[in-house]
């Protein structure tokens, strides 16, 4: 009954049904016959289902794997991320200790000028003081050559 030689099997709107068969076939073989072209035909859209569930599967893996790839590739980024922070940070830190540094010289520097600026004051004051002792001195020995020349003598009054 399920193999007869010579019989095509195709579909019509109404469902499977034989189409030539061998004369002599009855209304039940015929829906016998039907009735197994229907069952391969869902047990081969079956399969394909399956096919189709096991692709799926694999994509939803693919896509999973895929997902979890992004999620380690963004922990990595938040992680140089954090780390170009952190350099950035040590990088201000060295600035600002060089500007300090550098104003810590500065100050140094003015306040060598500064005592520099009061040593040549103190000089100049010694020196001006220099001066007028030498004058005092010269008005001095000249009083005191007058003297001589008058006659008056410190020595002769003892």
């Amino acid at each position: 009954m399920s193999s007869v030689p010579g019989s095509v099997l195709v579909q019509d709107p109404g469902g499977p049904t034989p189409a030539t068969l061998p004369p002599g076939i009855t209304f039940t073989e015929r829906l016998l016959l039907s009735l197994l072209v229907s069952i391969n035909e869902n047990e081969e859209g079956g399969k394909r289902n399956e096919e189709r569930g096991r692709r799926k599967e694999k994509g939803g893996r693919r896509n999973e794997e895929r997902g979890k790839r992004n999620e380690e590739r963004e922990k990595m980024k938040d992680e140089r991320g954090k780390r170009n922070e952190e350099r950035g940070k040590r990088i201000e830190e060295r600035e600002m200790r060089k500007e300090e540094r550098g104003k810590r010289i500065e100050e140094r520097e003015m306040r060598k000028e500064e005592r520099g600026k009061k040593k040549e004051e103190r000089g100049k004051r010694i020196e001006e003081r220099g001066k007028k002792n030498k004058e005092r001195g010269k008005r001095n020995e000249e009083r005191e050559t007058r003297k001589e020349e008058r006659g008056f003598n410190c020595s002769d009054v003892q």
